[in-house]
């Protein structure tokens, strides 16, 4: 009887641990869609503005646009690495530890794209003030590539991936 007792208090307590994994877990996500959301704003606004000095320059016309400083946001996987290590998911459904774990990793290749970017353009910083230089141009160019083909698309996907977790997977295992 005793052991039973036991049994029924562990189990008790890792569903509990689990349940508290998991809305700490939303908690962040929706933390994290909500940061994305305005990044992403942000990110297609400076675009445009970046575009517009490109068409500027190559039309040789005077411009009066400058860029604003390109901003990134830090994404939190606390609570996604609590549940690991304090072992939660173990007790979670499968399918719900992968779609979690899904969502985590285009996280994690987002800051690791924005990561590189950084390293690659660190010493490249005056390419926002003096626009007249080739080599500026060609620098101001890649910037917009680079948001239109991997940070914009990333960010629309993560937004996107945020949605379905909340709305499919958060609202049938809370």
């Amino acid at each position: 009887m005793g052991l039973m007792m036991n049994q029924w208090r562990d189990a008790y307590n890792n569903k509990k641990t689990m349940q508290l994994s998991l809305n700490n877990i939303k908690a962040e996500v929706s933390e994290n869609s909500e940061k994305i959301t305005k990044i992403l704003t942000d990110h297609q606004a400076f675009l445009v503005k970046l575009d517009s000095i490109i068409s500027s320059s190559e039309a040789n016309t005077d411009r009066n646009d400058t860029l604003a400083n390109l901003y990134f946001t830090v994404l939190s996987s606390t609570a996604w690495e609590s549940a690991k290590l304090t072992q939660s998911i173990r007790n979670m459904d499968i399918e719900l530890v992968s779609d979690i774990a899904g969502v985590y990793e285009i996280q994690e290749y987002y800051e690791l794209t924005i990561k590189q970017y950084v390293l690659n353009s660190i010493d490249k910083t005056d390419i926002y003030f003096e626009t007249d230089t080739p080599e500026a141009m060609a620098e101001l160019k890649k910037l917009s590539t680079f948001l239109r083909s991997r940070i914009i698309p990333t960010e629309r996907d993560l937004i996107k991936y945020y949605e379905e977790l909340n709305h499919d997977v958060f609202e049938k295992n809370t």
